[in-house]
C-alpha cells in the first residue's frame, strides 16, 4: 500500500529513509490519480530490498553501535525497542481494545477509524481498488505473524515462520476471523468488488521453506522480512532470503536485525533522528578501542541500572 523513496541520510552507505503516507476514502470523488512517492509504515526497504547476504556497511554498524554507546535515557529506549525483538506495542494495544469491546459494531467502528487514520496519511489520493496486498501484522501472546489478503485473487494467507502442529482456531484463537470480518466489513462499505468473496474465504497458512521449530528471538525480523519481501508470488514460489537452518540464519538474521535499524534509526518519521545523527557523527571520530569502551561501559551501566530497578 505505500511507495517507499531512497535517500541517503547518513554519509553515503545508511539507505532508504522510509517516506511519507497519505491516503484517501473509496467513497471519495475518483479521478485521475499521478503515483508519487510516499513516506512511512512499511518496510524501508521497498525499492531495494535487503539482500541477505549482502555486508553490513561500516556506517550501518557505526550508526547502530553509537546507539548501543549512548548513556541518554533515550538511547535505553531505543535500545529495548530493536534489541528485544522490535515488538508492535500498537497492534498489541489495539487487540486489547478490540477483545474489550462487546458490541460488535463499536469494534467495526474503531477498526475503520483506525483505517481510515492509516491511509489519510498517504500524499495520493489512494483506491483500495487499486491495491492489490493488503498486510496486518500481528503480535500476540508471543507470536508474530503475518495475514495477507490477496485484493486480485481473493486469498488470505497467514504467514508464520514457526512450525505449529494444532487445528487455525487453537494456533491463532478468533484473531483470524475478527481481522477478516472487520477488514470485509469495511471493503463492503467501499463497496469493492472481493468484498462478498473474502467474507467466504477461510484463511490457510502459507507453505513457506524456511519454518522454524521454535520462535527465538528473531521472531520481529522474520516478521519485517515477510512484509519487505513478499509480492504477491504463487504460494511456494516465494523465497525470503532464509532457510529455516539455524546455522545460515543467525548470521542473516543479525545482518538484517542491524540494516533494518539503521534505517529505522534515520527514518524522517523517527522523531530520536536528529539526535542519532549527531551522536553518530561524534562516535565515528572515536578511534574502534574507544568506541568498544562506549559500548561496553554503556551495556554495563544498562545491566546496573535494570538490576537497581529489581530491587525496588
Amino acid at each position: 500500500m505505500s511507495v517507499i523513496n531512497g535517500d541517503n541520510v547518513v554519509g553515503r552507505n545508511i539507505g532508504e529513509a522510509v517516506d511519507n503516507v497519505a491516503g484517501y476514502d473509496d467513497n471519495d470523488k475518483r479521478e485521475k490519480r499521478i503515483p508519487e512517492k510516499a513516506k512511512i509504515f512499511h518496510s524501508p526497504n521497498i525499492e531495494r530490498i535487503v539482500k541477505v547476504g549482502e555486508k553490513l556497511t561500516k556506517d550501518e554498524t557505526g550508526i547502530c553501535n553509537s546507539v548501543f554507546a549512548s548513556k541518554r535515557d533515550d538511547g535505553l529506549i531505543l535500545y529495548i525497542i530493536f534489541v528485544t525483538g522490535m515488538r508492535f506495542g500498537t497492534l498489541e494495544q489495539t487487540e486489547d481494545i478490540l477483545n474489550e469491546l462487546k458490541s460488535e459494531d463499536m469494534k467495526y467502528r474503531l477498526f475503520a477509524t483506525l483505517l481510515r487514520i492509516y491511509t489519510k496519511k498517504f500524499d495520493v489520493k489512494l483506491s483500495f481498488r487499486d491495491v492489490a496486498l493488503v498486510f496486518f501484522p500481528i503480535v500476540d501472546d508471543g507470536k508474530y505473524y503475518l495475514l495477507i489478503f490477496d485484493l486480485r485473487s481473493s486469498l488470505y494467507y497467514i504467514v508464520d515462520h514457526v512450525k505449529r502442529t494444532r487445528t487455525l482456531e487453537r494456533k491463532y484463537g478468533m484473531i483470524l476471523n475478527l481481522v477478516k470480518k472487520l477488514f470485509c466489513n469495511y471493503l463492503t462499505s467501499q463497496h469493492h468488488p472481493m468484498a462478498k468473496t473474502l467474507t467466504f474465504k477461510a484463511g490457510r497458512v502459507m507453505n513457506i521453506s524456511w519454518l522454524v521449530e521454535k520462535a527465538g528471538t528473531e521472531y520481529g525480523i522474520y516478521l519485517m522480512r515477510h512484509m519487505e519481501s513478499y509480492m504477491g508470488e504463487n504460494e511456494g514460489r516465494w523465497e525470503c532470503g532464509l532457510t529455516g537452518k539455524m546455522s545460515a540464519d543467525v548470521s542473516a538474521t543479525i545482518k538484517l536485525r542491524t540494516k533494518y535499524m539503521a534505517r529505522l534509526l534515520t527514518a524522517e518519521f523517527n522523531k530520536f533522528k536528529t539526535m542519532i545523527v549527531k551522536d553518530f557523527e561524534v562516535f565515528r571520530k572515536l578511534d574502534i578501542l574507544e568506541q568498544d569502551m562506549l559500548i561496553r561501559d554503556s551495556a554495563e551501566n544498562r545491566k546496573k541500572k535494570r538490576k537497581t530497578k529489581g530491587r525496588r
